[in-house]
């Protein structure tokens, strides 16, 4: 099963894939994979091209899981991953 959260900023859709994402049923944020890890975290934006690739190396891994992310880039990434 795969499950597509997709909403505006300020929407929910983090807190609505964690609440239902389980051990069973990853959870996986477009934001987590925007920023790159730093001291001052949302300070330095990953490439678009290094972003697509480490998401797609992590769901990969699991036939089923939760993806949140805006609508904008939502719509992006359904056609990216509709083969997931």
């Amino acid at each position: 099963m795969k499950i597509y959260i997709f909403g505006p900023a300020g929407a929910g859709t983090t807190t609505l894939g964690k609440a239902l994402s389980t051990e069973a049923m990853p959870y996986f944020d477009v934001d987590d994979y925007r920023w790159e890890k730093t001291a001052i975290p949302f300070t330095t934006k990953l490439p678009n091209h290094v972003r697509q690739q480490n998401m797609l190396a992590d769901i990969r891994l699991t036939r089923v899981g939760l993806l949140a992310a805006n609508l904008l880039t939502g719509m992006i990434l359904l056609r990216m991953f509709s083969t997931w």
